[in-house]
């Protein structure tokens, strides 16, 4: 059966992402659609390119790191069309124990993108 919209997932095939989110928002119209994350940028143009799905959700740019040229590149490479953009806002939070202060931080770890 053809999935009709790839993300690209935090953990593969889990919901989450901002590309799930653009997901939700994007389709929320249509009265069902299949969705399946993966784990790459080009896992998800292989996906539309093979016919296992309809539609790959990617990002192309964000607000912590800019321009993702690596998808400009996937672009590139297959043979695709950008078919519409959605804007989500992603929101970052500092998560520690409850007994912790902000005082005793001493390191953070994170994606490269966020800090």
């Amino acid at each position: 059966a053809m999935l009709d919209v790839i993300f690209l997932g935090p953990i593969p095939g889990e919901e989450g992402s901002l590309a799930h989110v653009a997901i939700s928002r994007f389709f929320n119209h249509l009265p069902h659609f299949t969705q399946k994350g993966v784990k790459s940028f080009a896992a998800a143009f292989k996906a539309v390119v093979g016919g296992e799905a309809m539609y790959g959700v990617v990002p192309i740019e964000n607000s912590a790191s800019g321009t993702l040229h690596s998808t400009y590149d996937l672009l590139l490479q297959h043979d695709v069309v950008i078919a519409g953009e959605l804007g989500v806002r992603e929101v970052y939070c500092l998560c520690g124990r409850p007994d912790v202060t902000l005082a005793d931080v001493r390191y953070v770890l994170s994606h490269p993108n966020i800090l």
